[in-house]
């Protein structure tokens, strides 16, 4: 359940990261291109009210200089200067005077009176400005020029004071303009190549991710198969190592209990010179003593001391038998059993590198080793035997032609025979019968199988 959950994250979590990055990004994009389009909005109504400001405030200031006959102005065309005009509005002030009626801007003072038409005015910023551009101009509050357009919307104004008139100027962009709409369109086109410029990298980014990490977890899990290899390999050997010390001290042990009893003479004379050679071993021990061995312990000696061969081993023994009867020492009985199965694995293993497979089958009164491969007669196992052995030592096994002759000292009755494409060697202890259950061992495995 945990590693499905950690599985589901892994999974899960680059997809979350990649749409939330995808989110961000594309804001940002957003935000950033509209905030150039605005800037480039700004800069354009930004030229037009600086330029409609100068020429304004120089027409503005050219009327009010009233004292020049002759005047020139930019937005207006239609002027009118009249003298001791009767229509003035008297005024003790040395300064002029603006006064707006209708749709004239009349400047006077006590001397002479200015007229200047307004319609002049906004025809001329009708002429500079472009429909898109919303706008109003306050004179003295005053409205002296104004869009046609329903609800005007400004992006900026300034209110500019010189001398004694004040002027408002406030632009802005109509939002129902084919002007505005090509901006926002601008505005969603960059957006939607942000987005599949961020989906393409999005989308190679999380493909090189996965493509990565699924070759980092096949080297992990490749890394981990080789570790659990080496762990099992040397939990074998371990569990070889051990048995294999078992059976050897218990080997040692009465070896040098009958040496010591038996040769003891031979022992004395030898001894002062120290000429003991190291052919003796591996030597033929004979003990017949009744004995009984509990057949869980005969399994696990046979299987750990095997559990590093290529060679599987299957057990086959009555259900309700425990114990086996043996007429000769246990010591004796390992020695025999499994330097017999020793001699024959190596012998299956020279042959070829196929696994090969041996069952060994276990009655109160009968061991029988079976193992496939072309026939095996007893002359053929100890040349074959003595030819793969002859130049492997071991303290403890011993090869073929001792294994039977140590047979035949302990009389112990043996047939070897080839049937149903199995070989066969079949050894009796004693006369007891007993029907058999199967029960098979796998090997490199601590389970028994019923």
């Amino acid at each position: 359940m945990r590693k499905s959950k950690i599985f589901i994250f892994n999974t899960i979590c680059p997809y979350a990261i990649s749409i939330l990055f995808f989110i961000i990004i594309n804001t940002i994009s957003y935000f950033c291109l509209y905030r150039i389009e605005k800037n480039n909005n700004k800069i354009l109504l930004q030229s037009y009210k600086d330029n409609i400001k100068t020429l304004l405030v120089a027409d503005i200031s050219n009327a009010l200089e009233l004292n020049i006959s002759k005047k020139s102005f930019s937005f207006f065309n239609t002027v009118s200067l009249k003298q001791h005009n009767q229509e003035c509005i008297s005024c003790n002030n040395l300064m002029p005077f603006i006064a707006i009626r209708e749709n004239i801007i009349i400047v006077h003072d006590n001397n002479q009176e200015l007229k200047l038409d307004i319609q002049d005015f906004r025809e001329h910023i009708a002429e500079i400005l472009p429909p898109f551009v919303t706008y109003k101009f306050l004179l003295n509050k005053h409205n002296i020029a104004s869009a046609y357009q329903k609800n005007l919307i400004f992006d900026m104004s300034e209110e500019i004071f010189y001398k004694n008139i004040n002027l408002v100027l406030s632009f802005g962009l109509d939002r129902e303009s084919e002007y505005y709409r090509s901006s926002s369109n601008k505005v969603l086109i960059g957006c939607l190549k942000s987005i599949f410029i961020t989906f393409v990298l999005i989308s190679i980014i999380l493909f090189l991710y996965f493509r990565i990490k699924s070759k980092i977890q096949s080297r992990i899990i490749e890394l981990e198969n080789i570790i659990t290899q080496y762990k099992e390999k040397n939990a074998n050997l371990i569990k070889h190592n051990r048995i294999k010390q078992v059976l050897e001290e218990k080997f040692i042990k009465k070896v040098t209990e009958l040496y010591v009893s038996q040769q003891y003479d031979w022992y004395t004379k030898y001894k002062q010179s120290n000429t003991i050679k190291n052919y003796l071993f591996p030597v033929i021990i004979k003990d017949l003593v009744a004995n009984e061995l509990e057949v869980k312990e005969v399994i696990n000696y046979i299987e750990e001391y095997f559990i590093c061969s290529n060679t599987n081993i299957f057990f086959e023994i009555p259900k309700n038998i425990k114990t086996i009867k043996i007429h000769c020492a246990q010591e004796v009985f390992y020695q025999i059993i499994i330097s017999l199965i020793a001699n024959i694995i190596v012998i299956l293993e020279d042959q070829s590198s196929i696994v090969r497979k041996l069952i060994v089958t276990l009655t109160d009164n009968r061991i029988s080793i079976c193992y496939d491969g072309f026939p095996l007669t007893e002359q053929s196992i100890l040349e074959l035997s003595n030819t793969v052995l002859s130049h492997k030592l071991n303290v403890f096994l011993l090869d073929s032609s001792r294994v039977f002759k140590s047979l035949k000292e302990h009389n112990l009755r043996y047939n070897i025979f080839y049937k149903s494409n199995l070989n066969t060697i079949d050894i009796t202890f004693n006369n007891t019968k007993q029907s058999s259950k199967v029960i098979k061992f796998i090997k490199n495995s601590s389970k028994v199988v019923i």
